[in-house]
């Protein structure tokens, strides 16, 4: 009987804990008249961005793959899936001079059933930005915290334990109010006393 109890232990306490964090992939940057750094400089603002949130854990797509994809949806969502990403962020970063058009889509790759319609759904945030590289960066990090799902709800807080003495109090007065009327009772002889 033992292991079924651990068994069920362990399957409940992810539950109660709120669940293992979701996994997200970032694919390359598309960045059009930018160069190559601030492309890197825009997924570092974004990873760091989803680094900030404790219920998401960044996944790696296969280099190939992620490469590959550019703006397709469906390469987007194998790409999320051959790295067990449950989420997929897109970025796409068209510049000139100092205007910047930010497009920000957040994928979901997996779903609870098929029938909720959330496989491949997919989020969609977009910005222009004037201002230099730091401006640019700022925004892009304000566009992924939006785009991003809420945190989950915090667990509630357990109660506090009573001190070991209020048990014992609790215990004595039940004690007493079950021991005390039997003990001071009178003595009864069995005779039941009817009146003439």
């Amino acid at each position: 009987m033992m292991p079924r109890v651990g068994t069920f232990a362990l399957i409940l306490l992810p539950a109660l804990a709120g669940g293992a964090p979701r996994r997200i992939a970032i694919l390359p940057v598309e960045a059009m008249g930018a160069d190559g750094q601030r492309g890197a400089d825009i997924a570092e603002a974004a990873t760091e961005a989803i680094r900030r949130r404790a219920d998401l854990i960044l996944a790696a797509p296969p280099a190939n793959l992620a490469i590959e994809c550019g703006a397709d949806e469906a390469c987007a969502l194998r790409a999320g899936t051959a790295c067990g990403a449950d989420l997929v962020l897109t970025l796409r970063v068209a510049g000139l001079g100092g205007t910047h058009l930010v497009r920000a889509r957040l994928y979901e790759t997996r779903c609870l059933s098929p029938a909720d319609g959330t496989c491949g759904a997919s989020r969609e945030l977009q910005d222009s930005v004037v201002g230099d590289a730091r401006a640019l960066l700022d925004r892009v990090a304000s566009l992924v915290r939006a785009l991003l799902p809420p945190p989950p709800p915090p667990a509630p807080a357990g109660h506090r334990r009573a001190a070991w003495w209020i048990y014992a109090a609790a215990g004595a007065a039940i004690a007493a109010i079950v021991v005390v009327p039997i003990v001071l009772a009178p003595e009864d002889d069995g005779r039941l006393d009817l009146p003439p």
